[in-house]
């Protein structure tokens, strides 16, 4: 039987699995819900049921895991996911490798992601690109001479968490008017209802009933489509920080 490996992308809202051979090639993949109000324990261990669930008899040579948020790579430790309570100072590595017994690596989702993109997608043939995830948060990742860019700590390319509006919205980092605060899928669900609070009209809230607490940005975009005003300037916003 030839071994696999197993790839894991932890987001705040979701996460993935897939089962991949050496190449890259994806044989499968699933997503569950991350559920990360129920904080780090839980948000753990769901992910471990899940990829043995997802694994079944394949045989897993090695795992690797995609996180959130500032993380020592080295050592295999979550640092800090804004968007994950109770994860800082996670040591996933090590207890994804007690639980399964197999050999994990870690590293930030947006420099894995920019690695592959390099390697097998948009990226190939160029020495140099940044890569940019625009999703619960905000993250990047910066390939120079052919080489993914870690910086002295590990945190270069953390692109989310700079500040382009110093009187901006305040950002589960802890920052102000970061990038990810003007940007991200929840930012752009929170400035749609900010206006709508102010009594500017729109039928964002006509398609969740009225309530305001499932306004996402997917909602907002389902709006924006349809040629609602308010929600196409609340892109044009995000748009603007993006650019």
């Amino acid at each position: 039987m030839t071994e696999k490996i197993v790839a894991v992308d932890l987001g705040g809202t979701r996460f993935r699995i897939a089962v991949c051979e050496a190449d890259g090639h994806i044989l499968k993949q699933t997503a569950h819900e991350t559920r990360a109000r129920e904080r780090a324990e839980a948000v753990f261990a769901r992910i471990v049921a899940a990829i043995r669930d997802f694994a079944g008899t394949e045989k897993i040579s090695g795992i690797g895991l995609g996180a959130p948020g500032p993380l020592d790579a080295w050592r295999g430790i979550i640092l800090q996911a804004p968007n994950i309570p109770g994860i800082d100072g996670f040591p996933i590595k090590a207890r994804l490798e007690a639980e399964l017994g197999v050999p994990t690596f870690i590293g930030n989702d947006a420099n894995l992601a920019a690695l592959g993109e390099h390697h097998l997608g948009a990226g190939r043939g160029f020495a140099h690109m940044i890569y940019v995830t625009i999703s619960t948060g905000i993250g990047g990742g910066l390939i120079v001479d052919n080489k993914l860019l870690l910086g002295a700590r590990g945190f270069a390319g953390e692109v989310g968490h700079q500040t382009l509006d110093a009187f901006g919205p305040l950002c589960n980092c802890g920052n102000v008017g970061c990038f990810e605060a003007l940007a991200s899928g929840p930012a752009i669900a929170r400035m749609a209802l900010d206006e709508i609070r102010k009594g500017r009209e729109s039928n964002v809230l006509d398609l969740v009933n009225r309530d305001h607490t499932k306004v996402t940005a997917a909602i907002v975009a389902q709006a924006a489509r349809g040629g609602d005003k308010l929600a196409k300037r609340t892109f044009e916003r995000a748009g603007f920080y993006i650019g």
